[in-house]
């Protein structure tokens, strides 16, 4: 899919032809959109502009010619029935040799992101649209809003924590550590990738693009470090859990232990009672009321083992 953006105001309007200083999207595109781009754009490779097509592409910066390749992570959310899961799927950005900024991915990062999309208000100095740090500025802004819900789901577990708290619990906090891992690396990735791109002269052409660029990194290392001190949120949470559930079970043999030992006496004074013996030497054998005085005795045991336990918190 194909669709072109000029810049209107400050915001994006889509238009039908390709002219200087656009912003063309190109999502799974169809071999045609990439030669049509590829010659209106001038000359770029069409390997180039179907390199986000590989969900495994590594995020990276090169410069060819009359235009450069920004490869970086973009994060998504997606949701499978009714569990959500984060993950990065790279997204290229191709300034060309007209002004243009040429994107290109496999998933459609802007009908996920519709808030942000046609509607973005883009950052303009002296009449020169910065549409490469407006979309990093926007890839930066995902990876803290989606850590930040991360944030709030675990909260939301922790909150819940009781001794009855489930396995199923810990099976999604184990999917929001998996969340985490991903926009962990992704986030490690575009970090370096444009460390390394902040010392080019086609990225930086003047004291504005330092500037611009500078609050990028600010906000990418924001997120990379949010990104670790979530992970250890949840590692410590997750031991948490373990530790809940297992006192809970504890708990549990601790109260069955103690009713064993209850029940274990009437057990044992009827197992007396019970064997084949002469009646003679056994209390109350011969009276006509020796089973009611025998069990009343047997509720009595077990009433003082019942406080005594009590008493030394084991019931």
């Amino acid at each position: 899919m194909l669709t072109i953006y000029g810049v209107t105001k400050g915001h994006l309007e889509e238009r039908q032809h390709i002219a200087p200083r656009s912003l063309i999207r190109l999502t799974d595109p169809e071999d045609w959109e990439v030669d049509y781009v590829r010659k209106t754009c001038g000359n770029i490779d069409g390997s180039d502009l179907r390199v986000a097509m590989d969900d495994d592409e590594p995020a990276r910066f090169e410069e060819h010619g009359a235009y450069s390749l920004l490869v970086v992570d973009m994060p998504v959310l997606e949701r499978h029935g009714k569990a959500d899961a984060y993950r990065a799927y790279p997204l290229s950005i191709i300034t060309a040799a007209n002004g243009s900024v040429i994107t290109t991915s496999r998933i459609d990062f802007a009908s996920l992101d519709r808030e942000h999309a046609s509607q973005r208000k883009v950052t303009i100095v002296d009449g020169k649209s910065r549409l490469v740090y407006d979309l990093l500025l926007s890839m930066a802004a995902s990876y803290q809003r989606y850590l930040r819900a991360i944030e709030r789901r675990r909260a939301e577990l922790v909150s819940g924590l009781d001794r009855h708290t489930k396995v199923s619990d810990l099976v999604a906090l184990h999917g929001l550590e998996a969340d985490i891992v991903y926009l962990e690396t992704s986030l490690s990735g575009n970090r370096a990738v444009l460390e390394r791109a902040a010392r080019s002269p086609r990225i930086l052409a003047d004291k504005v693009d330092e500037t611009l660029f500078d609050d990028i990194l600010i906000e990418i290392r924001q997120a990379d470090e949010m990104a670790r001190t979530y992970r250890q949120l949840i590692t410590s949470t997750r031991e948490l859990f373990s530790s809940v559930m297992d006192n809970g079970l504890n708990a549990t043999m601790k109260f069955l232990a103690a009713v064993t030992i209850v029940l274990a006496i009437p057990t044992m004074i009827a197992g007396f009672y019970g064997m084949n013996v002469n009646s003679a030497g056994m209390p109350f054998a011969d009276s006509p009321f020796g089973f009611l005085i025998v069990a009343a005795l047997s509720v009595i045991v077990c009433v003082i083992v019942v406080r005594v336990l009590k008493k030394r918190d084991l019931l």
